[in-house]
C-alpha cells in the first residue's frame, strides 16, 4: 500500500511539474509559490517518516509475537517430555518444582502472546488508517 501511495504521489508531482514546465520557465517562482513548494516537500518528508516508522512498528510487534510463540512451542514441548519422564517412572521429586515454575512461565508466555496479538492488530488498524 505504502508503495502504491509512493507510486501516485510520484506520478502525480512529475504530471503537475510538466504542465507548470512552461509557465515556470516563463517567470520565477513567486514567494508563495516556494513556500507552497516547501510545505509539499515537508509533508512528503513527513508522511515517509510516519509510513517508515509504522513500518519499523509492524516488523518488531511481528518478531515479539513469533519470538513468544517460540517459547511458548518450547515450553510445551518441556512439558510433555517431562510428563513423558513421569510415566515411565523415572521421576524425580524436583519434577514438581519444575512444573510449578514452567506453568508459571507458560502463563505469562501466553500474557505476552496475547499483548504482541493486540499490538498488531493496533498496528494493522493504525496502517490501515494511515492508508485512507
Amino acid at each position: 500500500r505504502a508503495a502504491a501511495a509512493a507510486v501516485q504521489d510520484a506520478a502525480g508531482a512529475a504530471a503537475s511539474t510538466a504542465g507548470d514546465a512552461d509557465a515556470a520557465e516563463a517567470r520565477p517562482m513567486t514567494r508563495e509559490e516556494r513556500r507552497a513548494e516547501r510545505e509539499r516537500i515537508r509533508r512528503r518528508k513527513k508522511r515517509r517518516k510516519v509510513r517508515g516508522k509504522k513500518r519499523v512498528e509492524a516488523h518488531t510487534v511481528a518478531r515479539e509475537l513469533r519470538e513468544a510463540e517460540a517459547a511458548a512451542a518450547k515450553q510445551e514441548e518441556e512439558r510433555r517430555a517431562r510428563e513423558r519422564r513421569r510415566r515411565r517412572g523415572d521421576d524425580t521429586s524436583s519434577d514438581d518444582d519444575d512444573a510449578a515454575g514452567a506453568a508459571k512461565r507458560a502463563r505469562t508466555t501466553a500474557e505476552k502472546v496475547a499483548l504482541a496479538r493486540a499490538q498488531a492488530l493496533a498496528a494493522e488498524v493504525a496502517a490501515a488508517e494511515a492508508a485512507q
